[in-house]
């Protein structure tokens, strides 16, 4: 059931990626778009937006195009993200484009060029699943170090923002216990250094899409990213 339920939620992730960008060929003011932009706009602008297969395929090309674009394009698109000079963070496309690549750069295992996209704008969910269970499906505790760090190193306040947002939904208690972001984040760090190997991803837990994947579950299960693996086992995961 567990394999199942973690199968499932992992390709549930990438059609939600593009949930929301539908309207990528709409421009809020700012500078035209880039040679990048237009070439993805003129390859999706036939796709319908009720069509519920139109965010895979969405993501599909926008990832076909990072792949055919040669190692110098896509370090281009990459510092453009990280170029406070060039962010324009209402630019519907340069949201997606940055979901993007940090799926590209997780899978690649580049945490040094992750900490440092997400420090410069970093996205409070990527599609509807919270950036903090994004980064633990597949890095597991340490997914805490790395946002700890990129709040460390954040360079906008809209960044440093989303950041301890994301770690206060993933430990409520200890953000109780620490009310100043700093002192909060420094406290997650000392977490992540020492985390038990016991502990495995909360899927009930409540910032999911739809709620928890598991109801009937103890609700106390609920309250963090991480649960302990013998009380998960023990309540059927």
């Amino acid at each position: 059931m567990k394999r199942l339920l973690a199968l499932a939620l992992a390709q549930s992730i990438l059609v939600a990626c593009v949930a929301d960008t539908n309207r990528l060929d709409v421009r809020e003011s700012g500078p035209p778009p880039s040679e990048f932009e237009r070439e993805f706009a003129a390859r999706t602008s036939r796709f319908d937006p009720q069509d519920k297969n139109t965010p895979g395929r969405r993501w599909g090309v926008l990832n076909a195009l990072l792949d055919h674009a040669g190692k110098d394009r896509r370090e281009a698109e990459l510092h453009r993200l990280t170029n406070l000079a060039a962010a324009h963070p209402g630019n519907e496309f340069d949201s997606l484009l940055t979901q993007v690549f940090l799926d590209r750069l997780l899978k690649e295992g580049d945490s040094p060029r992750l900490v440092r996209l997400m420090a410069f704008r970093c996205p409070d969910y990527v599609g509807l699943i919270p950036i903090e269970f994004w980064l633990a499906r597949v890095r597991g505790p340490q997914a805490i170090g790395l946002l700890a760090e990129a709040f460390t190193n954040a360079t906008t306040s809209s960044s440093a923002t989303v950041l301890a947002g994301s770690l206060s939904r993933a430990f409520p208690s200890l953000r109780a216990e620490f009310p100043v972001d700093r002192d909060f984040v420094r406290a997650c760090a000392r977490w992540a250094a020492s985390s038990s190997t016991n502990l495995v991803l909360n899927l009930n837990y409540p910032y999911l899409p739809g709620g928890p994947l598991r109801p009937e579950d103890d609700p106390a299960l609920g309250a963090g990213l991480f649960v302990d693996k013998n009380r998960a086992k023990a309540n059927g995961k």
